[in-house]
C-alpha cells in the first residue's frame, strides 16, 4: 500500500512513521504544494483543513492538528473520503459526535532527558511565530526576548537545559510538541487559557509530572 503524507514538522512526522505499518510505502508530500501535485496512492494521511481535504482525490485520514470544532467533525463524519481519524489527544470522542473509525495515542519522545534544576530563562519555541500569530507574538515579545523556531531554529531539547519556564502563547494549538516536550523533560509551561483548552491538554497531562513539581518547588 502506497501512503501519502503531508509533511507539517520532524516530530509528528516521525511519530506517523512509527505508526504507519513497516511494509507500506510512505510517500512524503511537503504542505506548502497543492495536494492534487502528490503522486499515486492508495491513501492520504490529511489535515483537517477543508481545503486540503477537498484537493484530495483519494481516501484519506484525518489528522487533527490545531483547534478542532464541531463544524471539522461534521465535515469528516458527512464525507465519504475520510475513511479515519488519528488522534494524537485520545479525546475527540469524549469532546464530539465522531463516528469515523479513529485511532488514538499520546505523543511520544523517547530518550528525552530530564533536568530537575530550574534554569534562568523564558523562552518560547513556535516556528513563524509573528507571521502566524502577531498579536501572540507581540504579547509574548513583551515577557522575554527569548522567542525561538523559524527562522531562528534551535535545538528545543537543548534549550530546555537553561529554561525556567516555557511561554507558550497561541490560541489555537492543539497537542503542541514543544508544550509536551518540555512537560517530558520537567520544564514548567506557562498557557493562555484558550491554548490549554484546545489543546485538550487537561486529559492529555491529567496532573504535572513529579519533576515539574520538584522544580516549582
Amino acid at each position: 500500500m502506497r501512503v501519502g503524507m503531508v509533511y507539517y514538522h520532524g516530530d509528528l512526522d516521525r511519530m506517523l512513521c512509527t505508526i504507519i505499518p513497516s511494509d507500506c510505502e510512505r510517500v512524503v508530500h511537503h504542505m506548502s504544494k497543492p495536494l492534487d501535485s502528490m503522486p499515486d496512492v492508495d491513501v492520504v494521511l490529511n489535515h483537517y483543513v477543508y481545503e486540503f481535504n477537498r484537493q484530495t482525490k483519494c481516501p484519506y485520514v484525518v489528522i487533527p492538528y490545531g483547534s478542532i470544532l464541531q463544524e471539522h467533525v461534521d465535515s469528516w463524519n458527512t464525507d465519504p473520503k475520510c475513511v479515519g481519524v488519528i488522534d494524537a489527544s485520545s479525546s475527540l470522542h469524549k469532546r464530539f459526535d465522531l463516528r469515523k473509525p479513529s485511532f488514538c495515542f499520546m505523543p511520544f519522545y523517547p530518550g528525552l532527558p530530564t533536568y530537575t534544576e530550574a534554569g534562568v530563562k523564558v523562552i518560547s519555541l513556535i516556528n513563524n511565530y509573528a507571521k502566524r500569530f502577531p498579536e501572540d507574538h507581540a504579547f509574548a515579545s513583551t515577557i522575554t526576548r527569548h522567542l525561538y523556531g523559524t527562522p531562528d531554529p534551535v535545538n528545543d531539547v537543548e534549550k530546555f537545559k537553561d529554561t525556567r519556564w516555557l511561554l507558550h502563547i497561541k490560541t489555537n494549538g492543539f497537542v503542541c510538541n514543544a508544550v509536551m516536550k518540555a512537560l517530558a523533560c520537567g520544564v514548567p509551561v506557562i498557557l493562555d487559557e484558550m491554548s490549554w483548552r484546545n489543546g485538550f491538554l487537561t486529559e492529555i497531562v491529567g496532573g504535572l509530572p513529579s519533576q515539574v513539581q520538584q522544580r516549582l518547588g
